[in-house]
């Protein structure tokens, strides 16, 4: 289950004003998983959206502009669509009611996560004039944005870094008791069964209903890739067609898929030294190989880190040599200037700032919450130590964030997994598949696009986590298969460079505001960004 939380992603959020503070704002019972008494809802009440949680008069202005066609709704599911003594949840969906004269139908959209905001990602498809024919639907996922939470307390999430399991079998490690204690916290939710993928698919599923539609049109990215299967896996015939950007082999194990995307990310690292090596005669070397090899300068430093955690002064962050493996794994689309400026700060001159990474339960724990538990729900893992064992035995070096699934989903107290059928009379799948991706690994689009009866794999040569967005080879070739259902020639390759780092490539973009010296500097707060992992990048 992948993460949106790649930092060259977060840095060019960089085209437009459009956030996730446009909704009406839902009783406040509709954030407790406790199922409420409201009734189902029998059709959807859409109203005018409204701008919320935004001070500076100018940047309301202009979202007041941009959402002033939008229709935003609370709609009241069933809890569980299979006992309706379970009680009702809240779902908050945000709509683009299709301008053009012939609509074709909904096109729901997900941006993934798990736990982002789908209704905020309606914004993006909205700017492209070849979709106006679609009411372009975003609902957030039961348990995420603005639609009923999962409710776990007051318990933090585990804040200590991952660690394996100790060597007594029958002793939990320190970090494992915060895991057990978040998931013990969780599950005094009843409803904690039922806020995973196989869920929000029904719920999809319902909305297609109110809305009046025998078919929806799909397009979900990373996680949102997963949901998509999940709904083509139970409701085929429903889908018109299908957009899958960055999947997810669901049909693996779920450690064999983490062990995927760990490789991946040493693949990634391992692209990095060699371009460093071939760079080591001419001006622009890697200075904090300080004339090593560079393969031996990166063990050597993790060694270093391993015996002696670097600790910044001013702000009392820590990197310690798993944090500088999770940083690496991070870094998928980043250019090599980004990661050797970090790196020679670190060893020239004791700077960590640009290498932590940001920790997830800290800066948004409702997002973090949402991303453990739909990702432990759909991708259960029986026991901790058998788990690390076999991945231990596929990868090297493992990361934290690897380390934390394994742990969080062994001792996660529901399941609900994703069931992958081959999704035999569904529309047209298109596959979008980066060989360079690491959350999403290329070799999953590959497995995926095979398994699923009517899907064709569509593959852009880079170095990215996605590519619709970043490529305008595949935002062409998606634009029309969405309109038209004509898909690209089966063994499509696309080549293009990803054009948010090429500012040539992006209309009305100065040229140095994309600079690999400064790309450091961009900060989507500053542009009345509040989320960084919204993705929400306008052509």
């Amino acid at each position: 289950m992948p993460r949106d939380r790649s930092l060259i992603v977060a840095l060019l959020v960089v085209a437009a004003l459009v956030v996730g503070a446009v909704w009406p704002t839902p009783d406040d019972g509709s954030r407790s998983g406790v199922g409420s008494d409201r009734p189902e809802s029998t059709e959807i009440a859409w109203e005018a959206c409204t701008v919320t949680d935004e001070d500076d008069p100018d940047i309301r202005a202009s979202m007041e502009a941009v959402f002033a066609d939008y229709q935003c709704a609370i709609v009241v599911v069933p809890v569980d669509y299979d006992d309706p003594t379970r009680g009702t949840l809240e779902l908050f969906v945000q709509m683009r009611p299709a301008p053009a004269a012939d609509p074709i139908g909904p096109l729901f959209v997900n941006q993934g996560g798990p736990g982002a905001s789908a209704a905020a990602y309606t914004a993006t498809f909205a700017t492209y004039a070849e979709l106006d024919r679609f009411d372009i639907v975003g609902m957030d996922p039961r348990g995420t944005g603005r639609s009923t939470h999962l409710d776990c307390g007051d318990t933090p999430l585990p804040s200590s870094e991952p660690q394996p399991p100790g060597d007594d079998p029958g002793t939990l490690t320190a970090f494992e008791e915060e895991v057990v204690a978040f998931a013990e916290a969780c599950a005094s939710d009843p409803n904690l069964d039922a806020f995973g993928s196989n869920s929000a698919a029904r719920d999809m599923d319902r909305l297609r209903e109110l809305m009046g539609a025998e078919q929806i049109t799909y397009h979900g990215k990373s996680y949102g890739s997963d949901l998509g299967t999940a709904y083509a896996s139970s409701f085929p015939e429903r889908l018109r067609a299908g957009v899958f950007d960055g999947v997810s082999d669901l049909t693996l194990d779920p450690v064999d898929f983490v062990a995927q995307q760990t490789n991946a990310g040493q693949a990634l690292v391992d692209g990095y030294l060699q371009r460093c090596a071939e760079a080591a005669a001419t001006a622009d070397p890697c200075a904090w190989t300080q004339g090593q090899e560079p393969d031996a300068a990166w063990a050597a430093l993790l060694d270093r880190l391993e015996d002696e955690p670097v600790v910044d002064a001013d702000t009392g962050d820590e990197l310690t040599a798993g944090g500088l493996r999770e940083w690496a794994n991070d870094f998928v689309g980043a250019p090599d200037e980004m990661r050797t400026a970090a790196l020679d700060a670190l060893v020239l001159d004791g700077e960590i700032e640009d290498l932590v990474v940001e920790d997830l339960a800290e800066s948004d724990p409702d997002l973090a919450t949402a991303f453990v538990a739909i990702t432990c729900l759909d991708l259960p893992i029986d026991d901790y130590r058998d788990a690390f064992a076999r991945l231990d035995a596929q990868v090297g070096d493992i990361p934290p964030d690897p380390l934390f699934t394994l742990a969080a989903c062994a001792h996660w107290p529901a399941a609900d997994p994703i069931t992958v059928t081959e999704a035999d009379g569904a529309g047209p799948i298109l596959v979008v598949g980066t060989t360079g991706d690491v959350p999403t690994p290329y070799a999953s689009a590959e497995s995926l696009a095979d398994h699923l009866a009517t899907a064709t794999l569509l593959t852009w040569e880079a170095e990215s986590h996605t590519a619709f967005l970043a490529s305008v080879c595949v935002l062409d070739e998606v634009l029309t298969f969405l309109v038209d259902l004509t898909l690209p020639a089966a063994g499509t390759v696309c080549r293009d460079p990803n054009r948010f780092l090429d500012p040539g490539a992006v209309e009305g973009l100065a040229a140095d505001d994309l600079d690999a010296d400064n790309l450091d500097e961009l900060d989507p707060g500053d542009l009345g960004f509040e989320d960084p992992d919204l993705d929400l990048i306008p052509s």
